[in-house]
């Protein structure tokens, strides 16, 4: 029988609860033996989800840091994860954690570079990789069967506030000081996916971002993103409102065009392929219910694998670094109205202090950024 790598959680949040200790408990080659939460509630219904003893709880991470364990599950808010990522690269632990990576690239690029001279595995929870959807996209656009991708639409305009736990601060996520941003900070989503689908790094980045409905709140809630491609562009559209949630890609040969409807437990959606064959229709459907088929244990699968194998996950936390340098890019973009080019300037104030750096920047005073006074723009 093959040895199990022994994983710790570290925040027992909504995520973790629904969605990380699901998949784990369905996984044959990793076993939970701990978890750290500064929330005793939470700890103690991750504990009991896992069927774990009262000694294998912990308050503090670094507990949890001592009780050899192989890698960490990192589910804390972004704030957070920057010290966590350090005693976790002393301790000489192996990281997955949550996107975004952390809210200020400069201390993400510190985690990357601890963790690699530790010549530990630090890996992304960029799970929409391996939604059923976006992998059979991926492979028709790897086939050719849409020639080279020119433009793609990323579309959530539908999507849920999503609260976090209400033992730990409900709307954390609607705290610029917690998130660092708003949807389009929650939805990096659209950001790994636009690099991945493209098969080339963004270039630069243009975008508007305003809340129009939620006054008094530091964070936006909707995005329309372009993000500048050597040879095509990605246009990704966020709201937490009410719109249609899907993808176009169109390339120099056809295009694919994804239709999604949600009912009951199951996703039930529809992906469409159109070219010189004509039209062509794949049916995709999953079940939201079963945990050990869904994105978030297959996240799991690839990383124990990296560990096991010594190679770089699907999606490394290089990869992370480069989705947080986006969504900041983006919100520059909208508070300067100018192109913000990618990478980030290493000595510029977006690269050292992430969203806060905005404030040194020339800001547009009609900008909903400036108007709206998002992300800590108090005196505008």
């Amino acid at each position: 029988m093959k040895k199990k790598l022994r994983a710790g959680l570290i925040g027992c949040g909504n995520v973790a609860l629904n969605h990380h200790i699901p998949a784990l408990n369905c996984l044959d080659g990793v076993e939970v033996t701990g978890v750290a939460d500064p929330t005793a509630a939470n700890r103690e219904l991750a504990r009991l989800a896992l069927k774990l003893p009262d000694r294998a709880a912990h308050a503090d991470h670094r507990g949890l840091l001592k009780s050899s364990i192989n890698y960490a599950v990192l589910a804390a808010p972004p704030q957070f994860r920057p010290a966590i990522v350090a005693d976790c690269a002393r301790a000489g632990v192996h990281v997955l954690t949550e996107k975004p990576l952390c809210v200020v690239p400069a201390e993400g690029q510190v985690m990357i570079d601890r963790m690699q001279e530790a010549d530990l595995s630090f890996g992304m929870i960029h799970n929409w990789l391996f939604l059923p959807e976006y992998r059979l996209a991926h492979k028709l656009v790897l086939s050719g069967s849409i020639g080279t991708p020119r433009h793609i639409t990323l579309q959530q305009l539908g999507m849920r506030v999503n609260p976090g736990n209400a033992n730990y601060h409900r709307h954390w996520r609607h705290d610029f000081a917690h998130s660092g941003g708003g949807i389009l900070m929650d939805l990096v989503h659209l950001i790994y996916l636009a690099i991945h689908l493209m098969g080339r790094p963004i270039q630069a980045v243009s975008a508007t971002v305003d809340n129009f409905d939620r006054d008094g709140e530091q964070v936006e809630e909707f995005a329309t993103a372009q993000l500048h491609f050597d040879g095509g562009y990605v246009s990704a559209n966020a709201w937490w409102g009410q719109g249609p949630n899907g993808f176009e890609l169109s390339g120099t040969a056809g295009y694919i065009v994804h239709f999604q409807n949600t009912s009951g437990d199951s996703v039930l959606s529809q992906v469409t392929v159109v070219n010189s064959d004509g039209p062509r229709s794949y049916p995709v459907t999953t079940n939201k219910t079963d945990p050990c088929t869904g994105s978030f244990a297959t996240v799991h699968r690839d990383f124990i694998q990296a560990i096991l194998e010594n190679k770089e996950p699907v999606a490394p936390a290089t990869a992370g670094l480069t989705a947080l340098e986006g969504v900041i890019a983006a919100y520059a973009s909208a508070a300067t109205g100018q192109t913000v080019p990618l990478p980030l300037d290493r000595g510029s104030s977006l690269f050292k202090k992430g969203t806060a750096g905005i404030r040194d920047l020339p800001i547009r005073p009609d900008s909903p950024v400036s108007k709206r006074r998002l992300f800590g723009l108090k005196e505008c």
